[in-house]
């Protein structure tokens, strides 16, 4: 099988420099051999408009798309919020065959967004697998979802990836790539095809630690009532002393779960994560970066480092079985923004990622960003998550 990935990443502050330095280390595995793609993640602390003119003139021509991230992922290497990172993959062969685009407009025009999404695939052929960047504050992803699979006559069958775009944890901008340009509230889309094939994890580390709720009124997607109360009274309920008077840290570890499907139980977990992507205290609601609907059961979950810990090693041990013996050319990690240094100290982070490279893919390219919400199927089915890790492998 002929297919040849690289990655390289740079902690510069200098943008220009930073894209240099990613480029020739990636190149530096692929030799001589032009790259046919390249996929860059960056922390959003970057000047967007030298990016863009350093990304035009490091990859020229060469088809790109990417995503602004709380943080990037590199082969032993992290940054996060205000640290600089950016991480460069290139890719080449026969046997890969990779495209993409980008869908603008996303805000109030998901399903119309995901409809083009589906006609833009159904355009290709040979299409195993569809990367997705959205924006992380404007989409939601639920009716996404729904354009794509209303218009994708095998959508059950084409698994879904990804992760929303994020900022430093301040939910004020995100921002998308593609071919050397900066774009917010759209979609960054990436399709997979060839010879090559996919195997991929799913974990979260969240636990429940409140009865069940009912959510009583739904507006624009805004979850008004909870138990015929303010629903943001019955989030305040769940915090720590704390927490109450700090959003951030709020949302950092509480979060909404909802019943996963029985098929989910018995292999992923008994619940799904959602993450409260934004509040208005004086009115009493809150929106979730997924659609919900009246009547629907809840429950209010907390991260557990415990069970962040335990996943990681499932994840890696997952994994190593099913990849025994196999050649993986590259590994795609969608990672929470709130599982990294917000609640594990940098030793400790450190410790997880390392443990995961090596188990899974000792030396092989690796590479991905810290997310506002992970895209990837459990069961066959494609779903979105929050609060979650995602590890997607690329190999023989």
């Amino acid at each position: 099988m002929k297919i040849k990935c690289s990655t390289g990443f740079s902690n510069h502050p200098e943008i220009d420099i930073a894209v240099k330095e990613a480029c020739d280390e990636a190149q530096k595995s692929l030799g001589k051999e032009r790259p046919k793609f390249a996929i860059i993640y960056f922390t959003a602390v970057y000047n967007l408009t030298q990016l863009e003119i350093s990304l035009n003139k490091y990859l020229a021509n060469i088809p790109n798309v990417g995503s602004s991230g709380e943080g990037v992922i590199g082969e032993k290497s992290a940054a996060e919020g205000e640290e600089f990172g950016v991480s460069i993959s290139l890719f080449t062969g026969k046997d890969i065959k990779l495209s993409g685009s980008i869908f603008e407009g996303l805000a109030k025009n998901d399903f119309a967004i995901g409809d083009k999404i589906a006609r833009w695939v159904n355009k290709k052929s040979g299409t195993k697998a569809l990367i997705l960047l959205p924006d992380g504050i404007n989409v939601q992803y639920s009716k996404l979802e729904e354009g794509i699979h209303k218009g994708l006559p095998f959508y059950k069958k084409l698994p879904i990836f990804g992760g929303l775009s994020s900022d430093n944890l301040e939910l004020v901008k995100t921002y998308q790539i593609h071919n050397g340009k900066v774009y917010t509230n759209s979609v960054a889309a990436l399709s997979i095809g060839g010879k090559v094939k996919l195997s991929h994890t799913v974990n979260h580390g969240c636990v429940t630690n409140s009865k069940k709720h009912i959510v009583t009124k739904v507006v624009n997607d805004r979850i008004y009532e909870i138990d015929f109360r303010p629903a943001f009274d019955v989030i305040k309920e769940n915090c720590f002393i704390d927490e109450r008077d700090e959003w951030g840290r709020t949302s950092i570890n509480l979060c909404v779960a909802i019943k996963a499907p029985q098929s989910f139980q018995e292999t992923y977990d008994d619940y799904l994560i959602r993450f409260m992507v934004e509040r208005n205290e004086d009115e009493g609601w809150l929106r979730l970066s997924s659609s919900i609907s009246e009547n629907e059961e809840i429950w209010i979950a907390r991260r557990d480092i415990d069970k962040i810990d335990e996943g990681i090693i499932n994840m890696g041990e997952s994994l190593n079985k099913r990849l025994h013996k196999k050649q993986v050319h590259y590994v795609f990690q969608f990672d929470c923004g709130g599982r990294g240094r917000v609640i594990l100290e940098n030793d400790h982070k450190m410790r997880n990622l390392n443990y995961l490279q090596n188990e899974v893919a000792a030396g092989k390219p690796w590479a991905g960003f810290y997310t506002y919400g992970e895209i990837a199927p459990v069961a066959g089915i494609n779903c979105f998550h929050s609060y979650t890790a995602v590890l997607l492998c690329l190999h023989d």
